[in-house]
């Protein structure tokens, strides 16, 4: 018999006359194989014919391998668990309402008002007409507009870049020059806006 497998592997078979076992001499011709089961040696053998030596290595290298193919689809299976368990979890819990915080900085300020769309550059005057300003004070525009919610008010939109006007224009920090505006009587708008950066159709 060229194969056995011992209790304790690194001991040689007792001898045919029914002798103790006796430690594996190095000199036995004795040769282990063994089955590894992740990082143990799950069983060995010792035998001495190459032929069946080998072919045992291989039948081995196979469950080995069969082993790891196992623990790998335990593992997914279990990642799969986890990842449904955490999708049920997502789904159950209570979806907190949507907070969103826009800042748009500072007012500009400028002595004639400033167009209500970005960069909010100060117009000149001439740009806005005079139901823009309560005693002087700008109502303001855009993302800072605090008139009235049925507001209409009419501008001048020769004055704005949008539309060619490439004329002087106030700097921000600028103070108004009282000579400077510009009435009732000398005003010619010829757009309506609301205040809120829309133009609302009353044109002239």
């Amino acid at each position: 018999m060229h194969i056995k497998d011992f209790t304790k592997p690194d001991l040689f078979p007792a001898s045919s006359t029914g002798g103790h076992a006796q430690p594996v001499p190095a000199t036995s011709g004795w040769r282990k194989v063994g089955c590894r089961l992740g990082s143990e040696l799950g069983s060995v053998f010792y035998c001495t014919d190459a032929r069946v030596c080998n072919l045992y290595d291989q039948l081995f290298e196979k469950i080995s391998t069969d082993n790891n193919e196992v623990n790998f689809m335990r593992g997914l299976r279990l990642a799969a668990v986890t990842a449904f368990a955490g999708l049920c979890f997502m789904a159950m819990a209570p979806k907190a309402s949507a907070q969103v915080a826009i800042s748009v900085g500072v007012e500009p300020e400028c002595p004639y008002g400033y167009y209500d769309a970005a960069p909010y550059g100060c117009a000149p005057s001439g740009y806005y007409g005079p139901e823009w300003f309560t005693g002087g004070v700008f109502i303001g525009s855009g993302p800072w507009f605090h008139g009235s919610e049925n507001f209409r008010g009419h501008v001048n939109n020769r004055y704005h870049p949008e539309h060619g006007y490439k004329g002087p224009a106030p700097a921000r920090g600028e103070k108004a020059v009282e000579s400077k505006r510009v009435d009732s009587s000398h005003f010619k708008g010829n757009e309506e806006r609301d205040g809120r950066g829309h133009a609302t159709g009353g044109k002239k």
